[in-house]
């Protein structure tokens, strides 16, 4: 009874071994692609392959098949451990882009309008059209759709969309690269809600651009 005991608790422990093995070299190998991202994208989930699972690693190296972009991408990782034995294996991830997207400032209770102070701009780690890229006043007076936690990404699910802004509106384009930032007068080549991309044509030189409406008056190009 006292050798199956025994037998029983090795086991159990080299079952946690294994485990806690498993969640370092995922902590490791996400550290590594943290460290490897552009400040616009981050790791959504990570999924390894079996064979690295089981390595007690000390050291991981990840090399990239190409530049890291937004969407499922695949990068082989090497595991060293302790003993000298090296492990290569793949890790599955799914990088979502970071955005400067609206945000609950404090808790919103369902009914309530939304009033000054309500909601804030933040840069988050968001899928492809989810959130929404627009000024905060653009949604004063809407209404709270259903109770919503404060640092809650906001979406037209939890609050009432703004009006349309009309085609033939008057609009600034804005143009900014980290310092940089360059205006243009434009006009609204087809009607959108804040926090839509719309398409505008450029008073000086009548070219069409297109961007996201951050609210009645104001178009910044690029985002999602």
């Amino acid at each position: 009874m006292t050798r199956a005991l025994t037998m029983a608790l090795a086991a159990a422990a080299a079952l946690a071994a294994g485990t806690a093995r498993a969640g370092d070299i995922e902590a490791d190998v996400r550290a590594r692609v943290d460290a490897a991202l552009p400040a616009d994208l981050a790791v959504d989930t990570i999924e390894l392959s079996p064979a690295l699972r089981a390595v007690d690693a000390q050291r991981v190296g990840l090399s990239w098949r190409g530049a890291p972009r937004a969407g499922i991408v695949t990068v082989q990782v090497i595991a060293h451990s302790a003993g000298g034995e090296t492990v290569r294996g793949w890790a599955r991830l799914a990088l979502v882009p970071v955005r400067r997207v609206l945000v609950a400032a404090r808790a919103l209770e369902e009914g309530r309008a939304i009033g000054a102070g309500d909601l804030t701009m933040d840069a988050r780690a968001v899928a492809r059209g989810q959130g929404w890229q627009m000024a905060p006043a653009a949604l004063l007076g809407r209404r709270v759709l259903r109770d919503v936690p404060a640092g809650a990404v906001i979406g037209p699910e939890d609050v009432e969309e703004p009006a349309p802004v009309a085609r033939g509106t008057d609009v600034t384009v804005v143009v900014a690269r980290g310092a940089v930032r360059v205006e243009a007068a434009g006009v609204l080549e087809r009607s959108a809600r804040p926090g839509e991309r719309t398409a505008v044509r450029l008073l000086a030189t009548r070219r069409v651009v297109s961007g996201i409406l951050i609210d009645s008056t104001t178009v910044v190009m690029g985002g999602r």
